[in-house]
């Protein structure tokens, strides 16, 4: 630790389930890099008590967390009903962010959450008065356009400097904002291989008692369980494929609002004994271990952290040709030697789904990615967020001389 600890980083995100934003921030929290720093995290809401939260693992890594959310949620009982509350205060939220910035006093505010964009940016530059920083982890709908013009616009006033986690998230912003290019750049997210216990090894014990045979391939996916991921084209494909006769089975690690719908698709196609809904779990590297294949059958995706964990591990990708996944696996949107790379339709996965099938592919195709997942390490991505706090700093120093 340095003898003169830098200032405090405000770390805003929506949640902290246990989906890619919330995890990435711990990993950064955690890094080398950023060890010096002071870190709160300030979540829009609280899902305490919900599966996949993650607040006891940032609170047992020192961080303070806290919530805009108002204290009467927390003892409503009915989830649903906090749902209700939570959607009919929206309003209210930019309020009680700066109210909680306003608390929180000096720091530098980065926020990676898009939800409620222009109060975020009204309550961060209302309260802290200076240049802070705002990672975009994926595309913002087309539905919210005016949104996010105004927020961004907000942002070029107020000195913001903007990231995007892949040229393709970059180039879509840029076009629908009047945003100038050097106020934006790209910092890709990264894994971090201390989480992700190196022990690991397949687990047959485990295999069989989930009902995969021996000889099965299991297309394995990691990550909420939402709609823009796609899941229900996975299922589909799979479906095919039970089909045909192909012992072929469905490991899906995640938990999210599309979980009762994806359980009725499962039954509605006869998969039960196939696909298997596992919830979100804190060890993944044991559950990518019982994977054959990984698949990211996503619609809508900024980059995946996911994607780069799997890789990591050796294993062999399919991923939908949208956002930054074909820029992991080889910076273009055409194939690659690194991972396949499809149209996000139930034939486009079915074929590469089959194609996986041949072991000699999936070894061919697992040995290359994991030297790919290297390029993506923590502690690079650290390195640039710690020179972007460095850069901010100073223009709060600028601000307070003038």
């Amino acid at each position: 630790m340095s003898q003169h600890p830098k200032p405090q980083l405000i770390h805003i995100l929506r949640t902290l389930s246990g989906g890619g934003p919330p995890r990435l921030v711990l990993g950064l929290i955690k890094s080398r890099t950023l060890a010096d720093y002071r870190h709160t995290v300030v979540t829009l809401h609280d899902i305490r008590g919900d599966q996949g939260d993650m607040s006891a693992e940032f609170r047992d890594a020192g961080v303070r967390v806290l919530s805009c959310q108002p204290a009467l949620f927390n003892v409503v009982p009915h989830k649903r009903l906090r749902l209700w509350l939570r959607n009919n205060t929206y309003n209210l939220l930019g309020w009680q962010l700066a109210r909680v910035l306003q608390r929180l006093g000096d720091g530098v505010v980065h926020s990676q959450t898009d939800y409620a964009l222009h109060s975020q940016a009204t309550a961060i530059v209302a309260s802290v008065g200076a240049p802070f920083i705002w990672t975009l982890q994926g595309f913002v709908s087309a539905k919210r356009d005016d949104e996010l013009a105004a927020a961004m616009t907000i942002c070029q006033k107020g000195g913001a400097r903007v990231v995007a986690v892949s040229e393709a998230v970059k180039r879509d912003l840029l076009l629908r904002s009047t945003l100038p290019t050097d106020q934006c750049r790209v910092i890709y997210n990264g894994f971090s291989p201390s989480r992700l216990d190196s022990q690991a090894v397949r687990d047959e014990g485990w295999r069989r008692h989930q009902g995969i045979p021996p000889d099965a391939i299991v297309f394995g996916a990691l990550g909420r369980l939402s709609s823009e991921k796609g899941y229900h084209l996975l299922l589909d494909a799979l479906s095919r494929l039970v089909k045909q006769g192909i012992p072929a089975y469905a490991l899906l690690v995640g938990e999210g609002p599309a979980r009762e719908s994806l359980e009725a698709q499962i039954v509605r196609l006869g998969l039960q004994s196939h696909a298997h809904l596992i919830g979100y779990q804190a060890d993944i590297a044991f559950y990518l271990k019982q994977m054959d294949v990984f698949v990211m059958s996503s619609l809508v995706e900024g980059l995946g952290i996911a994607l780069i964990e799997a890789l990591s591990f050796g294993l062999p990708c399919i991923v939908t040709r949208v956002g930054g996944m074909p820029e992991v696996l080889n910076n273009s949107d055409d194939d690659s030697d690194n991972g396949m790379i499809v149209n996000p339709t139930v034939d486009a996965l079915t074929q590469a789904m089959t194609t996986m099938l041949d072991t000699e592919t999936r070894q061919t195709y697992g040995q290359r990615g994991a030297a790919v997942a290297q390029r993506f390490t923590l502690e690079h991505c650290a390195e640039q967020y710690s020179a972007l706090y460095e850069e901010v700093l100073k223009s709060q120093q600028h601000e307070l001389r003038r």
